[in-house]
C-alpha cells in the first residue's frame, strides 16, 4: 500500500480493511470501509462500501479515484473518470462483472479527533428506541454516524435488545448532547462513549461460520415514517429469532447524484436489513415460515444493497439495481465482456 502526501492511497485488491486502517493511522487518515477488519478491499469497494463514516464521507466508491483492471482479453486498463469513464461508473457498485481489479486508488480523509462507542438498551421498549433514533438522526449533522442493531436472545455474551454504535468527529460532550434523546430513555442498560481511533471502530469478524442460516431482506428506506418504523418493529415479534439493522444514511451519501455511480438509491435515509435465524439444515417450509412479515417491512424500502444480499439470481439482480441502472450496466458489460467470462455472485449478463 502506498500513501501519497495528498492523502491519495494505492491499495491492492487483496488487502483487508483492518490492514488499511492500521497503515493509515499514523497519517491521521482513514477510508470509510466495512464493519470488520477481515473484510476484503476488493469485494467491498466493487459492491459500494457502506462504511462507518458513510454520512461524513459517503460510500467507499465515492472515495474511489482509479482502478487497475484486467479485462477478459488480458488487457490491463487504467480506469478512472477520464480514461474509460463508463467502465469507471460501472465498477462503482456493479461488482466483479467487468474484469479483475488488481489495484484501487482512493482518496483518504482526515479521521482524527473521533469519539464514539456503544449504547445498549434492554428489550422493554424497542419501538420507542427506533423512534428516538430516527428523530436524532433526522436532525443530526453529517459528522454523526450511527447504526442501530436489534439482537435476539442468542447467547449470554450477546445481550438481546437494541444496540447503538456511533462515531462523531468532534467532542464527546457534543456527541452526548446529540444523543441525549436516546441516552435519557428508561431502557438504557449500558453506555460506553469516548475518544476512539478509526481502526478501533472496526471489529473482528466472528471466528468460523455461524451455526445458523439467514432468511431475510434489505433495502434503502427513503422515509423513516411512523408506519415504516411500525413495520420494522413488527418483524421483531416473530417466534423465529430476528435481527433488525438500521444504518443511518443521508449526509454525504445523499449529496451524490443518483446516476453518478451504480448505487442509485441516494435518497435513502437508512439501510434497513431484517434477518431471521434458522438452522443450517432448515427445509423450504421452515424457511418460508421464517420469512413471514419480512416483505411487509421491506416494502418501505427500495432496491437492495448487494454486499448485504446473500441470495443470487436474475430476479435478485433486478431488485438490487433500478431498471435504468441495470440497462446501463448490461450495455457496458457487452462492451468489455461480451462473452460473459466474469460471472460475479450477483451476475450481470451482457
Amino acid at each position: 500500500m502506498e500513501v501519497g502526501a495528498d492523502g491519495v492511497v494505492h491499495v491492492g485488491a487483496g488487502a483487508h480493511w483492518g490492514d488499511v486502517a492500521a497503515a493509515l493511522a499514523p497519517h491521521g487518515l482513514g477510508i470509510t470501509s466495512g464493519d470488520t477488519r477481515d473484510v476484503g478491499v476488493g469485494g467491498l469497494v466493487l459492491g459500494g462500501g457502506i462504511g462507518w463514516l458513510v454520512r461524513t464521507h459517503g460510500l467507499t466508491v465515492d472515495a474511489l479515484r482509479e482502478v487497475e483492471l484486467v479485462t477478459a482479453t488480458g488487457e490491463v486498463l487504467t480506469v478512472n473518470a477520464h480514461s474509460h469513464p463508463d467502465l469507471f461508473w460501472a465498477l462503482r457498485g456493479g461488482g466483479g462483472n467487468f474484469g479483475i481489479a488488481t489495484r484501487f486508488t482512493l482518496q483518504a480523509a482526515d479521521v482524527s479527533g473521533l469519539v464514539g462507542g456503544h449504547v445498549r438498551f434492554d428489550q422493554s421498549d424497542e419501538r420507542t428506541v427506533l423512534g428516538a433514533w430516527r428523530d436524532v438522526m433526522r436532525d443530526a449533522p453529517d459528522g454523526l454516524n450511527s447504526t442501530l442493531l436489534v439482537m435476539p436472545a442468542l447467547m449470554p455474551e450477546v445481550p438481546a435488545g437494541p444496540q447503538l454504535s456511533v462515531a462523531l468527529q468532534g467532542a464527546e460532550a457534543e456527541l452526548r448532547r446529540l444523543l441525549e434523546p436516546l441516552l435519557s430513555l428508561p431502557s438504557v442498560a449500558d453506555v460506553s462513549l469516548g475518544p476512539v481511533a478509526y481502526g478501533d471502530l472496526l471489529e473482528d469478524a466472528p471466528p468460523g461460520k455461524p451455526p445458523f442460516d439467514f432468511v431475510g431482506g434489505n433495502g434503502f428506506a427513503p422515509d423513516l415514517s411512523e408506519a415504516a418504523l411500525d413495520a420494522f418493529a413488527a418483524t421483531l415479534e416473530s417466534e423465529v429469532p430476528t435481527m433488525l439493522l438500521l444504518r443511518a444514511l443521508g449526509g454525504a451519501f445523499s449529496r451524490v447524484p443518483a446516476d453518478a455511480t451504480a448505487i442509485a438509491q441516494r435518497d435513502g435515509q437508512a439501510l434497513v436489513a431484517v434477518n431471521r435465524l434458522v438452522p443450517l439444515d432448515a427445509g423450504p417450509e421452515l424457511r418460508a415460515a421464517a420469512a413471514v412479515g419480512i416483505d411487509e417491512a421491506v416494502a418501505f424500502t427500495t432496491g437492495r444493497y448487494a454486499n448485504f444480499t446473500p441470495e443470487f439470481g436474475d430476479d435478485v439482480v433486478t431488485e438490487i439495481f433500478p431498471p435504468v441502472t441495470l440497462a446501463r450496466l448490461r450495455a457496458i458489460k457487452r462492451e468489455v465482456d461480451p462473452h460473459d467470462v466474469f460471472r460475479a455472485s450477483h451476475h450481470i449478463t451482457p
